[in-house]
């Protein structure tokens, strides 16, 4: 049966599933019911146009078996006259998996040709930029080959495709966000201790006294401490911040990767928040009982030169492995369209970096879209210098990393200041490794790709 009457027969299940809506919302039960009886028999119509691929292994079987759930839940709703509930029910689980379906129809061949999950958000955009025009089968069966080898199973080899489509060669050792995520970072890194590295308010404590931004004010569960930790009253507290006449940068203290990050901007005696004046009992309400108040950092004019309205950081990695701290890759973050913030989910821009310090001459953006001069500026990512000094930001965050004992991998995000030393912004213990991989044309884990696989293996 072709797709095109699949889609059909899934668009009418969904006009009739929002008829019965409107009948629920008359108390029109009864008519409600009968038409109900339809959709079901249009869904096991559509299960026996796809019978074939009728497997538990499929995403296909998935989302058929969340529907035939649901409809029996709404069944036994209808026939007991019960519609607490029903419409949401109706609008946000059933609805939505009718659309799924729509979408796994159109998108069915790359899934069945290739084991590419069509649901993964990275599909569409990988899509879009074209990178599956040409899918060479020969990329395809290397990476599989290679999986089967090392892990003993098929992977889904969507990064793997993409990545070939972009570089034009094939390197089957490459990570996929999906492995990462559930089978790499939980050997690495367990979860229990998360949050109390990712507070920033004891990074001066835990990871560095130095090379970090110089902070105003710290708030930690409603209670106020100046930048060596001395306990403030509220109202110290207020008078130290107003010390400051200058623009500053408040972050949530316990988010990251560039998230609860605005802009304190100093006018005429008071801060503005969003172009809203913003007073000190203000701030709690914005931000909650955690957050830092930090001076804003003067970079270096290497990295300010793409977007100098945002403060723009090297995304470094490492990972403790055979006891000891490896470097694995860097790439610059840049922000775009006057943002404060650099990372690709604000649309920033990521140019990954040689061992050497130079920089690649492309950029990736969040969308997986490839450019060669910054969009906002259009300064070409080909003619920026290398970055003075390289290995001793590579020294950094070594030696950072060996004061985070539970953590064996990390991301780390480093500022470059105005003298042109290292600055110690953040740190992240996951990350879009899809992104990390291809901006810099290299696996995650190199060489050693091969030994961490078979130890995470022996370890399951």
């Amino acid at each position: 049966m072709s797709n095109d009457t699949q889609e059909r027969l899934l668009d009418k299940s969904i006009k009739i599933n929002y008829s019965i809506i409107k009948n629920i919302h008359s108390n029109n039960l009864k008519q409600a019911a009968t038409k109900y009886k339809d959709v079901l028999q249009q869904l096991e119509s559509f299960v026996e146009m796809n019978r074939e691929i009728y497997d538990k292994r499929t995403i296909f079987y998935g989302k058929v078996s969340q529907l035939q759930k649901l409809h029996k839940s709404i069944v036994g709703k209808l026939t007991n006259n019960e519609t607490d509930g029903l419409v949401d029910q109706l609008n946000h689980q059933v609805l939505p998996l009718y659309e799924d379906l729509k979408y796994y129809v159109r998108e069915r061949h790359f899934h069945e040709t290739y084991g590419i999950n069509v649901f993964n958000k990275m599909f569409g955009s990988f899509k879009v930029q074209g990178l599956f025009e040409q899918i060479d089968h020969g990329v395809w069966h290397d990476v599989q080959h290679y999986w089967k080898g090392q892990f003993g199973k098929f992977i889904d080899p969507m990064l793997h495709l993409a990545y070939h489509g972009v570089h034009g060669v094939s390197e089957p050792r490459l990570i996929s966000q999906e492995m990462f995520n559930k089978v790499m970072l939980p050997y690495f890194n367990p979860l229990t201790f998360g949050n109390f590295y990712s507070d920033k308010n004891v990074y001066d404590m835990l990871i560095t006294d130095e090379h970090h931004p110089d902070v105003v004010l710290k708030c930690v569960n409603r209670q106020y401490f100046d930048d060596v930790n001395k306990d403030l009253t509220p109202q110290e507290a207020r008078d130290r911040l107003h010390q400051y006449e200058e623009d500053l940068i408040i972050k949530d203290s316990k988010a990251n990767d560039g998230k609860g990050v605005e802009k304190l901007r100093y006018l005429e005696g008071q801060f503005e928040l969003e172009g809203d004046v913003v007073d000190f009992d203000k701030l709690h309400e914005t931000f909650g009982k955690d957050y830092t108040i930090q001076r804003m950092i003067r970079q270096h004019a290497l990295m300010a030169k793409p977007h100098p309205e945002s403060v723009n950081t090297l995304r470094m990695v490492t990972l403790r492995w055979n006891h000891d701290i490896h470097y694995l890759l860097t790439y610059a973050r840049f922000g775009s369209d006057g943002a404060i913030k650099d990372n690709g989910g604000e649309g920033g821009i990521c140019v990954g970096v040689r061992d050497d310090g130079s920089f690649l001459p492309y950029g990736v953006c969040n969308d997986a879209s490839i450019v060669h001069e910054h969009p906002t500026s259009g300064v070409s990512f080909a003619g920026l210098d290398a970055i003075p000094h390289f290995d001793e930001f590579i020294s950094f965050v070594k030696t950072l990393h060996r004061r985070i004992l539970h953590h064996n991998y990390v991301s780390w995000d480093i500022a470059m200041g105005e003298d042109g030393n290292p600055i110690f912004i953040e740190m992240n213990f996951r990350g879009p490794v899809w992104k990390y991989q291809l901006a810099n044309e290299k696996p995650l884990f190199g060489e050693m790709t091969e030994e961490i696989i078979q130890e995470v293996q022996n370890q399951k």
